[in-house]
């Protein structure tokens, strides 16, 4: 149940965080993660534990990865197998 009006793209029904607030608690667990993130998250006003620090991580999508142009073969695997 809401109580609260809620205003179009500022706040979001039934969560915890806004939308900026959860950019933000995605920023801090790219770049720290685990109970370090979670301490600078708290500080900043945002209670947020380390497990949810790496679910948000976790649940972000996969970077989108352009076409091989050139794959080249490793020295070690050319000296190692000899023929590749």
């Amino acid at each position: 149940m809401t109580f609260a009006e809620q205003v179009v793209g500022v706040t979001r029904p039934r969560t915890r965080f806004t939308p900026l607030a959860d950019r933000l608690i995605e920023a801090i667990g790219l770049v720290l993660a685990g109970r370090t993130g979670a301490r600078l998250a708290g500080r900043m006003g945002l209670p947020a534990g380390r497990n949810t620090l790496l679910r948000r991580v976790r649940a972000l999508p996969d970077p989108q990865i352009g076409a091989v142009m050139v794959l080249g073969v490793d020295d070690f695997a050319r000296e190692r197998y000899t023929a590749v």
